[in-house]
C-alpha cells in the first residue's frame, strides 16, 4: 500500500497536478489518504486516478511492485519476461 502510494504521489507531483484536479473521479481527502497510505484502493479508483494521470494502472502497479523489490520499472519488467 505504501508503494502504490509514494508512486501516485510522485506521479501526481510530477505532472504539476494538484490533489483537487481529481476531484469529480476521487474526493480530495480520500486522495490524500490514499496518497499517505492510509487507506486501501480500489480497483475502480486506481482505473479513475490512472486516466487523469494518463497512464496505464497497470504500470502503475508495475511501479509500485518494482519499488518494493528495489528495481527499477524496467528491471522488474524484465524480471517477469525472463521467467519460463
Amino acid at each position: 500500500k505504501e508503494s502504490l502510494a509514494a508512486v501516485l504521489r510522485l506521479t501526481r507531483s510530477a505532472q504539476g497536478l494538484s490533489q483537487e484536479d481529481f476531484h469529480g473521479r476521487v474526493e480530495t481527502r480520500h486522495m490524500s489518504n490514499i496518497e499517505h497510505a492510509k487507506t486501501s484502493i480500489t480497483l475502480s479508483t486506481l482505473e479513475n486516478l490512472a486516466a487523469v494521470l494518463d497512464i496505464d494502472p497497470v504500470a502503475l502497479l508495475a511501479a509500485a511492485a518494482s519499488y518494493d523489490k528495489d528495481l527499477s520499472p524496467k528491471e522488474f519488467v524484465d524480471k517477469i519476461a525472463a521467467r519460463p
